[in-house]
C-alpha cells in the first residue's frame, strides 16, 4: 500500500521529476534510499489567489513493501 502525500508547487517546478520528488520525500519524512517508485496520482491548479500553484496528488511505493513475501492463502475448515 503507498504512502499518499499533497504537495504544493509553483507552476515552474510542477514539471520539474526531481523537485517534486523532493518535495514529496519531505513530506511523507522519507528518505529516498527508503522508497522504490513515486506516482503522480492527481495534477490541480490552484488559482484562487494571486501566487497559482499546482496541487499534486503522489503515491510513494517503499522498497520494504516489494521485499515482504507473497503470504499463502489455506483452506483450512474447523
Amino acid at each position: 500500500m503507498p504512502i499518499q502525500v499533497e504537495i504544493k508547487l509553483i507552476p515552474e517546478l510542477a514539471n520539474n521529476l526531481e523537485h517534486i520528488e523532493a518535495e514529496a520525500l519531505a513530506a511523507a519524512g522519507l528518505h529516498r534510499d527508503d522508497i522504490h517508485s513515486i506516482k503522480i496520482v492527481r495534477k490541480s491548479l490552484d488559482a484562487r489567489s494571486r501566487q497559482i500553484y499546482f496541487l499534486l496528488k503522489v503515491d510513494i511505493y517503499l522498497k520494504r513493501e516489494n521485499d515482504l513475501p507473497k503470504l499463502k492463502h489455506s483452506n483450512t475448515n474447523p
